[in-house]
């Protein structure tokens, strides 16, 4: 299946498409590295048994394994790619977690300079998400002396390559902050929020339109009570973002929320952090039942994987193979605006991925070019 920069064609058993999943299927990528045909074959000349994704776009990984993008230099970024490369993970976020200011500015510092030399071939750097440090009263595995007041100063400060923002509405200035943040192209998402229903409405009226890591670290379903994940559930502004470990959440509540939201607006993640480094260790987080977790068993983010998420909802919630392909791929691009990519349409970037029956990834192609 190797793609060079010459003109290539796959020819697949099954590919999803923005319409759903379709058979037998020739994908031409052209000399740029866009997709330049797919069409339908009659009948299964196909060479690969594989299905043709397409590359999938992670908003929230904070790191991997031994690695913390908050610290990562030098060669890391390479091995972090490679990490989410194996995973299927074409495009991707960089998730800081709630810090002091110093400690953002040196995070900055490190991935200014490797956006100024990331390689074509290797996964793409959509931007900076912020989880934090404006937060609220469900703080989860953030330290809460680095949860901090709104600062609109900070804010106006920001590099442009941020692009997200997890605040809570429960801050005194959110609505503000959100307004600022929105003109300066920031998405902003509602997360680790104990926020009434009144303050949620502001900050979505204000222009919020996500919702970080849904169920998770915020008030949940009360049938009198409109929790933060209800509020979410209800309301048509927000999409919603879902672990899809079955640790941070459980197949019912991920079949809720596909029977809830329209399927466009929901988008998976990994919130994968760097369980294996030495700060994760001195903090006391240890992989235990399935996930990254403080002493206390607090939950501090996942070791999960993009493709071992879809495998997880198609498995074992029964969710649509191309419906959770596309809340790993075009559903994130929508959030971000990014219109090169997320699907599998004639005219954009062949970011691609090839998973087996056993969701393995046995190919990714960054803009065409075969890099696994």
């Amino acid at each position: 299946m190797s793609v060079s920069n010459s003109h290539s064609e796959l020819r697949v058993a099954r590919c999803i498409t923005p319409n759903g999943l379709i058979e037998n299927v020739s994908v031409g990528i052209d000399d740029h590295g866009f997709i330049s045909e797919i069409t339908q074959k009659s009948k299964s000349d196909f060479e690969f048994d594989v299905t043709l994704c397409p590359g999938f776009i992670d908003l929230q990984v904070n790191g991997i394994d031994e690695i913390d993008v908050s610290t990562a230099d030098g060669q890391e970024w390479t091995t972090i790619n490679h990490h989410l490369i194996r995973q299927g993970t074409t495009t991707w976020c960089p998730t800081l977690i709630s810090n002091s200011r110093d400690n953002y500015a040196k995070s900055f510092g490190r991935i200014g300079s490797y956006l100024k030399t990331q390689s074509t071939v290797a996964p793409q750097i959509a931007g900076v998400h912020l989880e934090g440090p404006f937060l609220g009263e469900a703080p989860g595995a953030h330290e809460s002396r680095n949860i901090l007041h709104v600062n609109q100063d900070w804010i106006a400060q920001l590099p442009e390559f941020v692009k997200i923002m997890t605040l809570a509405p429960e801050q005194s200035l959110a609505p503000l902050a959100i307004d600022q943040l929105i003109k300066q192209g920031i998405v902003v998402s509602i997360g680790h929020t104990r926020a009434t229903s009144e303050q949620f409405d502001a900050a979505v009226a204000s222009g919020a339109s996500m919702v970080t890591h849904l169920f998770n670290a915020m008030s949940g379903i009360h049938h009198r009570e409109n929790g933060v994940a209800l509020r979410a559930l209800t309301c048509d502004q927000v999409a919603v973002g879902l672990i899809a470990d079955l640790v941070h959440i459980s197949c019912e509540a991920i079949n809720l929320t596909f029977r809830a939201k329209r399927e466009s607006d929901i988008y998976l993640v990994t919130d994968s952090i760097a369980w294996n480094n030495r700060t994760a260790k001195n903090r006391g987080i240890v992989v235990r039942d399935g996930a990254p977790r403080l002493p206390n068993s607090t939950l501090a983010g996942s070791c999960l994987t993009m493709n071992m998420a879809i495998k997880n909802l198609v498995t074992q919630c029964g969710i649509d193979l191309a419906v959770a392909v596309h809340a790993a791929s075009q559903n994130p691009a929508k959030i971000l605006q990014l219109t090169d990519r997320g699907r599998i349409e004639v005219g954009l970037r062949a970011d691609l991925v090839a998973l087996d029956k056993h969701f393995n990834v046995v190919a990714s192609w960054i803009a065409g070019q075969r890099i696994r």
